[in-house]
């Protein structure tokens, strides 16, 4: 009866042992993971910064593109009344038709949002944000 005692005390002692050495290799094996994965989140923080300032950089450059370019627009565009008439008069009378409706609605937006200003005042009129020209010309009772 003692061998089988001694035995089983083996075997526990031996289930024992083995639960030991599997959890020490289980923290080597976890111990070598965090290092690995440290490792990762360093090489990841490091990459995410370089492209931030990649980010940064392409942005600086493409500003520095923008601002050339409109500096570039602004010393070819018209100055003075005369350049501007010399530009409209280079226009296709399509593109001269489409700036005339432009202009024409631009007029039109200022008119109805701004309030009456002394010389409206002074010539007695005063201009209508409900009244639309227009209409007026579509009326066939206005125009009899």
């Amino acid at each position: 009866m003692d061998d089988i005692r001694a035995s089983l005390k083996k075997l526990v002692l031996a289930g024992v042992g083995a639960a030991a050495a599997a959890a020490e290799k289980g923290r080597d094996a976890l111990d070598a993971l965090s290092r690995r994965g440290a490792k990762a989140v360093d090489e990841f923080s490091r990459k995410g910064e370089e492209t931030v300032e990649k980010g940064k950089a392409a942005g600086e450059d493409l500003k520095a593109s923008l601002i050339r370019k409109y500096e570039a627009l602004a010393a070819k565009a018209p100055k003075s009344a005369e350049e501007v008439g010399r530009w409209v008069d280079g226009l296709t009378d399509d593109a001269r038709r489409k700036l005339y409706d432009f202009l024409n609605a631009q007029d039109e937006a200022e008119c109805c949002e701004c309030e009456p200003t002394e010389a409206d005042e002074a010539c007695g009129e005063t201009p209508d944000p409900t009244e639309n020209p227009a209409e007026e010309s579509a009326d066939p009772e206005k125009e009899e």
